[in-house]
């Protein structure tokens, strides 16, 4: 969430109205499920009446104009989840390929029971950036416990496709997808936390997550842990740390206030080191006085890695380590290139699991209402809640909810109910009901009568979402101090905001597409200086704000035009740490006065240009 996107922000500036669509959007596309996961809202053998979207499907036709909607308004990620599993929709290949091939980021929560290797080819194949896999065990005992009629060898079945899942991804040199294993803990399984850490490592899983189960009341209430039962998950939890596996215990778990405890980390990831291998974390006092983590890596002939801020090479966004030998550790080594996994180049990869949401799983533990399951009691009025602008999920009925548990606070209908007139997405994100939402939710509080509907105080999805946004709205190093403070007009249309493509220019000398650094990005074309010109169509006279989503590793300065007139000269891209998609970041430029009509906007670099993905144009009157 580093890199907000200027029209995001001057929606939440507005409060009720939204100028781009929602960052996330959460499609379920079926309510079928071959599963019965015991404490499910919809599929639970405990649930006596089954909520409307239970078998209920989203058609192939509305699924892809929702898509080509969401392209369209800026959407970056979209979610299959929901009320059934994913895998089981007849078009769900075509499904994958289409938001993939739209370029929007895809995370499947699936209980991987069809995760066949057709299937998962396709995943590494298209490059789906998560698979959330819904295990809620770490052995066969404890899912036969947790999903009833289910035996022993649909666990295994499960454990065999994800293990097929890292072969493939292994064999085509590919970190996506990432797999994350996610956990429900009820009164039947909580006894098994470190079976499933171990299950998640033995399957190649980058990523854990721990949550309290959500109960239905009077028909899965008695899933709920006792007080007994929750010191016990305290006790594993504190036990996790002390594991022979575990590694990065530098990692910050100070209490820094109620709020950031949401987001407080678990201290250490979990990492198995090869046999004859041996890891050791050590503390180092430096120059400045601040604590250095030095990690060294020794192999069974005794030679050693050099313990430095570059060695190992950490990448948080793949959850791994490189650790380097030098040549002249590994060249006259009898094991080297045979039976050693030490690469050519005396490197090795180790690949690490990493616990997230550990903050909100842990509040939830001490909250003063987890007897009555209300886990957000005494914290939830305590943040804005901004998920009107982040979020929206549509039901398998086409309905449109504003946030994960607001399956009774129906906004729109995409297959056009008719009490709902307009069934498009966008005319319902933008439609006075949405609005109202949007403010309530962010300035109301949640024991008011319009949320009740919602119950935000038994469980809030998005909290920890919310808890994030809010620290960066209100840290003034963030970067946010460039938004222009002026109130934002809330009539302002679509009309008004202006996207011009980077890669869209009818004359210039950019590489457009051959490169590696993202799709849409644009980088100097090799020819020692750097130009593009651009079409622009004004529909109204204004004053226009000009933003730029762009990426760089260095101070990279740019001169910009307008119809042959210089508007800056050397302004400097600053660098956002990074060259491709993952560090692309909006950055404000200027504010000019153009008129109504046709015109031409040239940016111009006399050395490198940055990477550049899009000018957006944003009337400001």
């Amino acid at each position: 969430m580093a890199n907000i996107n200027p029209l995001l922000l001057k929606g939440i500036q507005d409060g009720r109205a939204t100028f781009m669509g929602p960052p996330v959007m959460q499609i379920d596309i079926t309510g079928r499920c071959n599963n019965n996961c015991i404490g499910c809202w919809v599929h639970s053998p405990f649930i006596k009446d089954r909520p409307r979207d239970a078998n209920q499907e989203l058609s192939f036709k509305v699924i892809s104009e929702l898509i080509n909607e969401l392209i369209q308004m800026g959407t970056q990620e979209v979610f299959l989840a929901g009320s059934g599993e994913p895998l089981l929709h007849p078009q769900i290949m075509q499904i994958i390929s289409l938001i993939k091939h739209s370029g929007l980021k895809l995370n499947i929560i699936t209980n991987t029971l069809l995760l066949t290797e057709e299937v998962s080819r396709l995943l590494v194949d298209a490059q789906v950036e998560m698979v959330t896999a819904s295990i809620w065990a770490g052995d066969d005992q404890s899912y036969i416990k947790t999903h009833p009629g289910k035996a022993s060898g649909d666990f295994y079945t499960i454990r065999d496709n994800l293990r097929c899942l890292d072969r493939l991804k292994s064999e085509n040199k590919s970190f996506l997808p990432k797999v994350k294993t996610y956990n429900v803990i009820c009164n039947l399984n909580y006894e098994n936390i470190a079976g499933m850490v171990d299950f998640s490592l033995d399957v190649g899983a980058q990523d854990i997550e721990f949550q309290l189960i959500d109960t239905v009341e009077g028909q899965t209430s008695f899933l709920a842990l006792s007080s007994v039962q929750i010191e016990n998950v305290k006790d594993q939890l504190l036990a996790l740390q002390k594991r022979p596996d575990v590694f990065f215990k530098d990692l910050d778990i100070y209490n820094r206030g109620e709020k950031e405890k949401e987001l407080i980390e678990f201290p250490g990831r979990f990492c198995r080191v090869p046999p004859g291998f041996l890891l050791k974390e050590s503390i180092k006092i430096g120059e400045d006085g601040q604590r250095h983590i030095l990690r060294t890596l020794s192999c069974k002939n005794n030679q050693i890695t050099s313990g430095s801020d570059k060695n190992p090479e950490i990448d948080e966004s793949k959850n791994t380590m490189i650790f380097k030998f030098g040549q002249e550790n590994c060249q006259s080594c009898k094991f080297f290139g045979s039976v050693c996994p030490v690469d050519k180049q005396q490197n090795i990869l180790f690949k690490y699991l990493k616990i997230v949401g550990y903050g909100s799983f842990m509040r939830k533990l001490i909250s003063p209402g987890i007897d009555e399951q209300n886990y957000e009691k005494g914290t939830i009025n305590k943040c804005p809640c901004y998920i009107g602008w982040l979020y929206s999920r549509v039901l398998s009925t086409g309905e449109i909810i504003p946030c994960c548990k607001g399956v009774n606070k129906v906004l729109g209908n995409l297959n056009g109910h008719k009490i709902f007139s307009k069934n498009k997405f966008s005319s319902i994100w933008d439609a006075s009901l949405y609005r109202d939402f949007r403010f309530k939710a962010k300035t109301v509080s949640k024991d008011q009568d319009y949320f009740k509907e919602i119950n935000c105080f038994k469980s809030c999805d998005h909290f920890s979402i919310n808890v994030a946004l809010d620290a960066i709205l209100k840290d003034k190093n963030s970067g946010i101090e460039g938004i222009p403070p002026s109130p934002v007009n809330s009539s302002l249309k679509l009309k008004n905001i202006i996207k011009v493509p980077a890669n869209s220019f009818f004359r210039g000398n950019l590489n457009i597409s051959n490169h590696s650094f993202g799709k849409g990005i644009v980088i100097d074309g090799g020819k020692g200086f750097g130009f593009a010109e651009y079409h622009l169509l004004i529909p109204e006279p204004g004053n226009y704000e000009i933003w730029v989503y762009y990426a760089g590793c260095e101070d990279r300065p740019v001169d910009l035009y307008l119809d042959g007139s210089l508007l800056t000269q050397d302004f400097i891209f600053r660098s956002s740490n990074g060259w491709d998609s993952r560090f692309l970041n909006w950055m404000y430029l200027l504010t000019v006065k153009i008129p109504q009509g046709k015109h031409i906007f040239k940016v111009y670099a006399k050395n490198l240009i940055p990477h550049i993905h899009t000018f957006t144009f944003i009337k400001n009157d």
